[in-house]
């Protein structure tokens, strides 16, 4: 089983606390979005720990920072497209994955309508990438600044990600004579209070007439062909690192000592 964790750090200098969630939770693979920490810094911290982890310095993702321990070979780069970084990842058990990492744009800059047509672009970028490693073992992972029911995660001509797994195994439907594929999307499991956790991975309380305070930008959709290894409990919203809350005393993200977007941790 490969673990990867995914956070957007929002610019802070947390290497303290990624390192207690290194630490804890073991991930094969780490993607942080909005890294602003030097690589010289992560460097020495990273080397002072007993389980060696070692940043991709010669990775070209300018939107995106991984840390890896899996052997040097096992994470081969496909493509890179802005905020959009596609990378074989060859565990050493198991089956080759596709891994695409994410972080799109925030609708700080783009309306929600905006941000549904750049997304029309991802479906062709990830078949070409499934395409050229010959297989559909595919992760999409990251921070989409969209929520689970947005058009720009939902829509067939988009990432076409169902809440579902009955229906993405099904693979693919025909919408207007075009076969489009399916994603699964288990994040519709931490929407609300009935969710194990936190409402979503995001909170943010706005005057518009229509705000939903929480949001589930950071999420992992899910190939069909992966469905038969994968429980929805694979999928967790990480609150805590070493024993260290990331939430303030309102149950929020903790924006002054941590992030204001919550890990998110997943196996497969």
């Amino acid at each position: 089983m490969t673990t990867f964790l995914f956070w957007n750090i929002n610019r802070k200098p947390l290497e303290g606390l990624l390192l207690l969630l290194l630490e804890e939770h073991l991930p094969d693979l780490v993607i942080l979005a909005e890294c602003k920490i030097p690589v010289a810094i992560l460097r020495v911290r990273l080397g002072q720990q007993q389980i060696r982890y070692r940043v991709l310095e010669d990775d070209p993702s300018p939107r995106l920072v991984f840390l890896s321990r899996l052997p040097r070979r096992a994470i081969r780069l496909v493509s890179d497209d802005g905020g959009i970084a596609v990378r074989r990842i060859l565990p050493p058990v198991g089956e080759e994955l596709l891994l695409v990492a994410v972080h799109l744009g925030s609708k700080l800059h783009l309306e929600s309508q905006e941000q549904s047509l750049l997304a029309t672009r991802m479906p062709q970028l990830i078949e070409e990438a499934e395409k050229k490693v010959k297989h559909t073992r595919t992760i999409v992972l990251g921070d989409f600044n969209m929520d689970p029911f947005e058009a720009g995660i939902t829509s067939s001509e988009t990432l076409h990600a169902v809440m579902d797994r009955r229906i993405a195994t099904k693979r693919a439907r025909t919408v207007q004579g075009r076969e489009r594929q399916f994603f699964y999307n288990p994040m519709w499991n931490f929407l609300g209070d009935a969710s194990a956790g936190p409402p979503g991975t995001y909170f943010y309380s706005g005057s518009a007439p229509v705000t939903h305070f929480w949001y589930t930008f950071d999420q992992v959709l899910i190939r069909p062909e992966l469905l038969a290894n994968f429980r929805d409990e694979n999928v967790s919203v990480l609150t805590s690192a070493g024993g260290i809350s990331l939430l303030d005393a309102k149950g929020r993200p903790d924006t002054t000592t941590a992030s204001d977007h919550l890990p998110l941790l997943f196996k497969i």
